[in-house]
């Protein structure tokens, strides 16, 4: 007679036990690329944030600069409170110095010679406002921008304002 061995062969994995494993693998694959594109996405938003903030602080910084060494403003070639045709006018040492807004763009032009942009590749400007008021035969011109910065598919808007008061208005020496 012939002996049968009741003993299973435990040497593989069964048909359950390998699609349990796929099923597993599968989630922590999903979970994975899931969270990649969240970082990339993470990173278009800092990226779109950070040269919002560069963009914004040197167009600022440069306006408030010349608005300080200013002695005048050029108020007939100046548009004031205006957000689509805005343009602010300085006399300065003899020069004329012109900020405006082309198209996307905000625009220097120093006696009628381009400087070149502030904005970087990725940011465009929405709006550029000037205000002027004047108390007491003093001058203070006041600078919105509204910039818009697109990275990927990422868009964020920022807001930056400042004043400053033209140097000619006060240095009565």
């Amino acid at each position: 007679m012939k002996k049968f061995n009741n003993q299973q062969n435990t040497a593989g994995f069964t048909l359950i036990e390998t699609l349990v494993y796929i099923f597993i693998f599968g989630l922590l694959t999903v979970g994975a690329v899931s969270l990649l594109f969240s970082l990339q996405d993470l990173f278009a938003e800092h990226r779109a944030k950070h040269e919002l903030f560069v963009s914004g602080t040197a167009a600022l910084d440069r306006i408030l600069l010349e608005i300080r060494e200013a002695e005048s403003v050029d108020q007939a070639g100046s548009v004031f409170a205006s957000t689509t045709a805005s343009v602010l006018s300085l006399n300065k040492d003899g020069e004329v110095v012109t900020f405006s807004r082309q198209a996307t763009d905000l625009e220097l032009l120093v006696d009628g010679v381009d400087q070149g942009s502030f904005l970087t590749e990725n940011v465009s400007l929405l709006s550029s406002t000037f205000y002027r008021y004047v108390e007491n035969d003093i001058e203070l011109i006041r600078v919105n921008l509204v910039l818009r910065a697109i990275v990927g598919t990422v868009s964020e808007d920022y807001t930056i304002s400042g004043a400053a008061i033209l140097r000619g208005t006060y240095d009565q020496t």
